[in-house]
């Protein structure tokens, strides 16, 4: 059995992981243009890597997804139809495009989660110890400002800051999922990618920050729901669960 590593290394592991996927949101801004299949591999191979250093051969565990919760993966898809229905009443047009749907809704929220949730936020909540508050929120800030290049070198200025807000805000409510929900990864990655999928069906906006009414309120009551199922369908928060 691997001997467990003292709280200070795994935080480092979590830093420099974290650097890592900075590297990758960068390397394009910076001249290194790298084939979308190479990118996504290495937006897998660093949560991969770091999270083995620290629990050896049972990463995909530790980064958990070798539990499948199905009420939970029902509960946030289910509530996710709720920003569907507002961007239709909102007028939105849906346009589907195979190709942006995998980039912008099932790749993004898969590597994201798996790299900021189940790689970042769980080693410093359940190795390092970290208080969940604070482990939610050190990883939701670093969610939000790795979004802030992209919407900045994506042209739209304007809405960066936003962006980086809301964004940082989702990954702490990701976060909060993914502890409430026994640990299981693939609730937080299905509600990403279930709301992704709907701001990219309805294209409503550039950044998270963009899109109108409809999507607002769509947005909010998504969260809401499943905030309120969640909460009645699962325990307290434990760091031990799991």
């Amino acid at each position: 059995m691997q001997r467990p590593l003292p709280p200070a290394a795994v935080v480092g592991i979590v830093a420099l992981g974290l650097l890592a996927l900075l590297a990758l949101v960068m390397a394009k801004p910076l001249g290194l243009d790298l084939p979308p299949v190479v990118a996504s591999l290495l937006w897998f191979l660093v949560p991969l890597t770091g999270a083995s250093i620290v629990a050896g051969t049972d990463v995909l565990k530790e980064l958990g997804l070798t539990r499948f919760h199905s009420r939970g993966v029902a509960v946030v898809l289910l509530g996710s139809l709720a920003m569907g229905v507002g961007m239709a009443l909102g007028g939105e047009e849906a346009v589907f495009d195979a190709g942006l749907m995998w980039r912008k809704a099932a790749r993004a929220g898969l590597v994201e989660e798996i790299g900021f949730r189940g790689f970042a936020f769980g080693l410093l909540f359940w190795r390092a110890r970290w208080s969940f508050v604070a482990a939610m929120g050190v990883t939701g800030a670093a969610f939000g400002a790795f979004h802030l290049p992209m919407a900045v070198l994506g042209g739209h200025l304007d809405q960066a800051w936003g962006a980086a807000l809301l964004t940082g805000a989702g990954g702490c409510w990701f976060a909060w999922l993914y502890a409430r929900w026994d640990r299981s990864l693939w609730v937080p990655i299905a509600a990403h990618v279930g709301m992704n999928f709907w701001w990219t069906l309805y294209t409503a906006g550039p950044t998270a920050a963009g899109g109108g009414s409809g999507a607002m309120w769509g947005r909010v009551a998504t969260i809401t729901l499943v905030t309120v199922a969640t909460s009645r369908m699962t325990p307290p928060l434990g760091r031990d669960r799991g």
